[in-house]
């Protein structure tokens, strides 16, 4: 599974970086060597994306993407992340999708 993957991939002593200046933990998905599955996604909400979104998605679709995980812990640890503070995405588009069951949020 995906989750597997990014699991050995941060066990694996690969250097990696952090997805965002807002996250302690995750991984960004490009740095995984899975950057072709990614495209293959983006292209397919791109559509998507044109259709609903007309005046936002120029006709050659998304031009630009970051693809990453980021990872909350209810455990108090000091170095987990456990809230997402109020934002703003510079995004046309942004797509959540939970890799583990049983999560409330997105």
């Amino acid at each position: 599974s995906l989750l597997d993957e990014i699991n050995n991939f941060k066990h694996s002593g690969l250097p990696y970086q952090r997805p965002t200046s807002m996250r302690k933990n995750g991984v960004l998905l490009e740095e995984m060597g899975i950057y072709h599955q990614i495209q293959y996604l983006v292209d397919h909400v791109s559509h998507i994306a044109k259709e609903k979104f007309p005046s936002l998605i120029g006709e050659s679709g998304i031009d630009s993407f970051k693809a990453f995980t980021v990872e909350y812990s209810a455990d108090g640890s000091p170095t987990a992340d456990t809230e997402l503070a109020t934002h703003f995405d510079n995004a046309e588009v942004t797509l959540n999708i939970p890799l583990v069951g049983d999560q409330e949020g997105s």
